[in-house]
């Protein structure tokens, strides 16, 4: 495992260690308080890992906290680690036909916007081309837009789900 992680930045090996916990677990969906094993607190590996890479985090296995370090009680801004949630949320609106498909326009559900924007599409907030608050119109250029996600969140949630990010999840994942 540390030959594997030898060179590769910390985001690399981070996201694919907590993508295999993910991919491995039965799916759970947080309570108001979570139950935690104490397993994880004799792992000198985990100790090691949340050292190096800081910051504040938990390692949830099948529906309890395994391993935690820092501050996990202070609620977060979620940033970038909230898009593939949203894709995950995009992809359960295409499978319940919701949405007919990633190329749909978003004016097409009610979404108000410029006429420059009119061609936004699902794919292009999810792959960052929206173009939206930019001078480019959408699939013309990349370009890290914290705007465009807030618009990905407003039309899934507002207009595709109609509910809360709690209550969408709840009722729409297998949880």
């Amino acid at each position: 495992m540390k030959e594997f992680m030898k060179g590769k930045p910390r985001k690399y090996y981070l996201s694919i260690f907590c993508w295999g916990l993910l991919s491995c677990s039965t799916h759970y969906f947080p309570q108001e308080h979570w139950i935690r094993d104490t397993r994880g607190n004799k792992d000198t590996f985990l100790t090691t890992w949340a050292a190096e890479i800081g910051g504040d985090g938990c390692i949830i296995l099948d529906g309890k906290i395994l391993y935690s370090w820092g501050d996990i009680d202070r609620p977060r801004d979620w940033a970038s680690a909230s898009k593939p949630i949203l894709s995950t949320l995009l992809f359960i609106a295409l499978d319940k036909k919701w949405v007919k498909s990633v190329d749909d326009r978003i004016v097409d559900y009610g979404v108000p916007l410029q006429e420059k924007d009119t061609t936004i599409t699902f794919r292009s907030l999810g792959a960052m081309t929206s173009g939206y608050t930019l001078q480019e119109a959408a699939g013309q250029a990349y370009a890290y837009n914290d705007y465009g996600i807030q618009l990905y969140k407003h039309v899934l949630f507002d207009r595709v789900f109609r509910l809360s990010p709690r209550r969408s999840l709840m009722r729409n994942c297998k949880c």
